[in-house]
This record gives C-alpha cells, sequence and structure tokens, in this order.
C-alpha cells in the first residue's frame, strides 16, 4: 500500500474542503500510478473534478502531462500537488 501526500493550492484547497494537504493511501491491489492517485481525489471530494481539468499536476516537484499520470508509479512518501491557473496583474 502506497501513502502519497497531495497539496492542494488555490480553488483545489476550495474544492479539497479547505485541506492544505491530506494523505492518499492505495489500498493493495489499486495500480499505484499517479492517476489512481488522481481517481481517489475525485471519488474524495465531489467538487474536484472541474478544478482537475485546468490544473497542473506536480510529482515530487515536476510537472508531469496528463499522458503520464497512468505511467508514474507512485511510491510511499512522494508528494503530488495540484496547482490551478493563477491570474497575475
Amino acid at each position: 500500500m502506497a501513502k502519497v501526500k497531495v497539496l492542494y493550492f488555490a480553488s483545489a484547497r476550495d474544492a479539497a474542503d479547505q485541506k492544505e494537504y491530506e494523505t492518499i493511501a492505495l489500498e493493495d491491489g489499486t495500480p499505484a500510478t499517479l492517476q489512481a492517485v488522481i481517481d481517489k481525489i475525485k471519488a474524495s471530494h465531489k467538487g474536484i473534478a472541474s478544478v482537475l481539468e485546468t490544473s497542473a499536476i506536480s510529482y515530487n516537484q515536476e510537472y508531469c502531462d496528463s499522458e503520464q499520470l497512468h505511467e508514474i508509479e507512485v511510491k510511499d512518501n512522494d508528494e503530488i500537488a495540484i496547482i490551478p491557473p493563477v491570474s497575475g496583474g
């Protein structure tokens, strides 16, 4: 079972019930991929799916493409960040 830390920023934090971060545990028998973590986040926080559509995902402080989500295998103590678009001015 892999346990990873998920960080939520801006609107992702709002959609995750104001949590700055949480630990997600993947059950034995569940593929330990980044996509499995994203699926578990969606199941836990109903309003976050629309936020994830436009957010950047980082894995251990490296941005990753959506095509990589099924390929990246997560391990204990990995860090995933959900980073929605930001505006500047």
